[in-house]
């Protein structure tokens, strides 16, 4: 069985941890310990917060699954220290982390320190003789739909779910994607903030916007293609815009002229027809309107499979502070532009990994 024990107490405030294989009965074991821990806070002024450190290889995923409930139930937040593992049906019980408001409220509250490690797979079940094959298929079956409707129940995002049910018992998917990390509801603790944006932070970001559907990298690497990236000024930036929403066709004909020229006649009304993200980076209509930022252009894009993305702008906005916030604007090859907010704070915005990197091996 796990270790299950009680970290440290103070006023109002109780740290528990798990460590070691999980097995079967750990998750009555600790509400045991959990129930005496939070009593002996009788004398407290407010709510107790519980919160559960977790340093686990894994193991049973049922135990998992009720170790989570236990935590989702009673406003229990799980933590993952720099350093420790979580992995299997320790990163289930993880996801239970929750938070209980002293006036109502109710919601995830899961937090990784960096250097910390969680990571799933796909329940299996031992079963060496022949003659339990059917047994042990009913088994799968049951647990996915105790799976399903523990995500559920805990806000998981499905697709991440099935992502992880595809790695085989020696396989891990580890959470380490500024995507994953969003959709999981998990909070980084200790990343460095960032001020200022590189070229490479630039990359990062069009391929996050772009879903790293044609990857993009400032060097030569393996499934991705070499990144073209350069600072330019917010007039230029402005003038390639303007030049896009006015001839959208690219083209230089006569018909072309007499079509922007009819635009420009509108004067005012031109307007009207601007997206309106597009209209609030150009034409610069609230605070985080783009100024006197730099702006990097990024291109490469190999384009093919239903990806027609050509260009990416990307913006910085209270660049030097550390509020540091990002817009992307995607360009595909008919001119037609979406705008991309990035409001995460620190160097985990930018240091993303290409989602199809070679899954970890379980130790």
């Amino acid at each position: 069985m796990a270790t299950i024990s009680l970290e440290s107490v103070s006023p109002g405030i109780v740290t528990l941890r798990i460590d070691g294989p999980i097995k079967r009965g750990d998750a009555k074991e600790f509400a045991a310990i959990a129930d005496r821990a939070v009593r002996n806070q009788v004398h407290t002024e407010g709510p107790v917060f519980v919160t559960v450190a977790i340093d686990s290889p894994g193991g049973d995923y049922e135990e998992g699954i009720d170790l989570g409930k236990l935590f989702w139930k009673n406003g229990y937040r799980t933590l993952v220290r720099s350093g420790s593992r979580c992995y299997s049906a320790a990163a289930t019980a993880f996801l239970g982390g929750s938070f209980l408001g002293a006036s109502g409220g109710w919601g995830p509250d899961r937090v990784v320190e960096l250097g910390g490690n969680v990571g799933f797979h796909s329940f299996y079940v031992s079963s060496p003789e022949t003659a339990l094959l059917a047994e042990g298929i009913e088994q799968g079956k049951q647990l996915t739909i105790l799976l399903t409707s523990y995500a559920i129940a805990l806000r998981v995002d499905i697709k991440f779910l099935v992502e992880s049910l595809r790695k085989g018992p020696s396989e891990l998917l580890l959470v380490k994607t500024v995507d994953q990390f969003r959709k999981l509801e998990i909070q980084l603790m200790g990343a460095r903030r960032t001020t200022v944006l590189t070229a490479e932070g630039a990359v990062h970001a069009a391929n996050y916007a772009t879903q790293w559907r044609r990857p993009l990298s400032v060097s030569t690497s393996a499934k991705q293609s070499t990144a073209i990236v350069r600072a330019i000024d917010a007039t230029e930036f402005r003038k390639d815009m303007l030049r896009r929403l006015i001839d959208p066709s690219g083209t230089k004909g006569l018909a072309a002229r007499i079509i922007k020229r009819a635009l420009l006649a509108l004067g005012a009304q031109i307007e009207s027809a601007i997206p309106y993200d597009i209209k609030v980076l150009v034409l610069g209509r609230r605070h985080s309107a783009i100024g006197k930022e730099r702006v990097f252009y990024v291109s490469g894009f190999d384009y093919g499979g239903g990806f027609y993305v050509t260009d990416c702008f990307v913006i910085p906005h209270n660049e030097g502070t550390d509020r540091l916030t990002l817009s992307v604007v995607t360009v595909d090859t008919g001119n037609s532009l979406k705008v991309f907010q990035f409001n995460r704070h620190g160097d985990f915005l930018y240091e993303v990994h290409h989602p199809d990197s070679e899954p970890v091996r379980c130790p």
